[in-house]
């Protein structure tokens, strides 16, 4: 997925595609596999309109995600 440079917002979004096979596992590609590589690497930030600002790392996304996963 690489996005094309655009004007406005609302081109970018018009013109977006994802391109991934039929079966396919975001939670696996992206949390698992970068919690494995790169476990305390920020892999979401939540930003609230207040200014405050929550970090989880692949390791937190991939523990959210899959509770059955150890956390130790």
């Amino acid at each position: 997925m690489v996005l094309t440079k655009a004007d406005s917002y609302e081109a970018v979004y018009d013109n977006f595609t994802w391109d991934f096979p039929a079966t396919f596992n975001m939670g696996v590609d992206v949390c698992d596999k970068n919690a494995e590589a790169t476990p305390d690497k920020v892999g979401l930030i939540v930003a609230e309109e207040d200014g405050t600002a929550t970090e989880y790392t692949f390791t937190a996304l991939k523990r959210l995600s899959n509770p059955s996963w150890p956390t130790c």
